[in-house]
């Protein structure tokens, strides 16, 4: 009996420690609620619903009070996204249902507001902005006639725009039209942006001198869908959140984008955020919101939501999560996360060649300890139609021949594959191959 009481004590506490409230400043039952936070503390709300006012709300105490800042006339399109940068500086759009029409910043923490469109370059085209700091940022702009998006980076806070080199992306062997779709900075240096092609394939440009030059990660597209939403912890540890015709994916990388694992995500998501090193938090469009605590290996509902959630935050053990229906969702664990956890190495490599390939390919791949292995290939469909299993490996390098069959020695048809590198009955790596006929 007592046993039992602790267990049951236990299990309480663990619940208790756990708090979620919805904690939205706006009247409106239907509005999209977004916004920014700079700290577990201040943040700021909009309604971004096409028929909503255009109020911002500011909280200094994570939202148990809130203050109307600023309320835009109504010959203003409405607001669509704001953009913190810390607790004066930020920006935000005004758009109809085209695209930004007006860019605003504002010094003062959302009291007053500059209106800075005229400086913007081509406004109706922009895709994605960012901004580093409060002099240093980028708008990316697309054009389906051109093969590459416009980048443009702005050192005097958007008065004066330069135009940025962006790289080549190929899909067997032709220059593809893509875009910008996101962009994360580490620090005033490091940063990243994630890419959609129109075909639901994606890829992910770098940069180390703050966007002067920025290279792909992979000269062609690779297998994922569009990079919906990029965060990292390092500049090597990130998590990355894709989605398109495929299904969608959260992949983790340790090595700066070079190998993935790869965590299929129930439905689309909008949203991937760290919490800790170890902690990953991911939203879908159903209202599911998952966490897992094994640097993104296992996922597991945390939560069930009335509403899409399309955005997150996170400051140690305080989350907020941003979503349709009037909902902002505050989340409060108070138990400390493994926040001093070494982030995991990824020692595991996986290659494939040649790529495209027809009638054979060659996987290459290593382990760093003695391990069970299989390398299994599965179509576009998630369905496995191959696999390769090898039993009481020693660490070293390995290879195997793939010759475009199937498990029951039937041909496959021309298309593209992925091949996935499982360890121990864990998955460690993925990659893409095209076979030609």
């Amino acid at each position: 009996m007592f046993k039992l009481l602790i267990i049951l004590f236990i299990i309480s506490s663990t619940l208790f420690a756990q708090e979620w409230i919805n904690i939205s400043p706006l009247t409106d039952s239907n509005a999209l609620v977004s916004g920014s936070f700079v700290s577990s503390e201040e943040g700021w709300v909009i309604n971004r619903s096409y028929i909503a006012g255009r109020e911002i709300y500011y909280t200094s105490n994570g939202g148990d009070n809130w203050d109307l800042t600023y309320c835009f006339s109504d010959e203003y399109d409405p607001i669509t996204s704001i953009f913190m940068i810390d607790s004066l500086n930020g920006w935000l759009t005004l758009s109809d249902y085209h695209g930004y029409n007006n860019f605003f910043k504002t010094s003062d923490g959302g009291y007053a507001w500059e209106d800075m469109t005229d400086y913007f370059i081509d406004v109706e085209d922009i895709s994605s902005y960012y901004f580093i700091d409060e002099n240093i940022g980028f708008i990316s702009t697309f054009v389906y006639s051109d093969s590459l998006p416009n980048l443009y980076k702005t050192l005097d806070g958007g008065y004066t725009w330069e135009s940025i080199e962006v790289p080549l992306i190929y899909l067997l062997n032709d220059p593809v039209n893509y875009r910008i779709t996101t962009f994360f900075f580490l620090n005033d240096s490091i940063g990243w942006a994630g890419c959609h092609f129109e075909w639901s394939c994606g890829n992910v440009l770098y940069t180390s001198d703050a966007g002067e030059n920025w290279i792909a990660m992979d000269d062609s597209l690779f297998e994922v869908s569009a990079v919906q939403s990029i965060t990292f912890r390092t500049e090597l540890y990130g998590a990355l959140l894709c989605f398109g015709c495929i299904f969608p994916y959260v992949l983790i990388t340790t090595d700066n984008c070079l190998n993935y694992t790869m965590a299929p995500v129930p439905v689309y998501s909008y949203a991937v955020n760290f919490q800790n090193d170890s902690t990953i938090w991911i939203a879908v469009n159903q209202g599911q919101i998952y966490r897992s605590i094994d640097y993104g290996s296992t996922f597991d509902q945390e939560y069930q939501a009335d509403s899409y959630i399309r955005e997150i935050y996170f400051f140690n053990n305080i989350g907020y999560f941003f979503g349709s229906d009037n909902t902002l969702l505050r989340f409060t664990d108070q138990v400390e996360g493994n926040i001093n956890n070494q982030i995991p190495n990824n020692d595991y490599s996986l290659n494939t060649f040649p790529n495209p390939f027809n009638p054979f390919l060659t996987i290459n791949y290593s382990v760093p300890n003695a391990s069970d292995v299989e390398i299994s290939i599965f179509n576009t469909l998630g369905q496995k139609i191959k696999s390769f299993s090898q039993s009481h490996l020693k660490s070293g390098d390995y290879f195997i021949n793939w010759n475009g069959k199937d498990n029951y020695d039937k041909k496959v048809s021309s298309g593209l594959y992925f091949v996935n590198l499982i360890v121990n009955d864990e998955f460690k790596i993925n990659k893409k191959c095209i076979l030609i006929k």
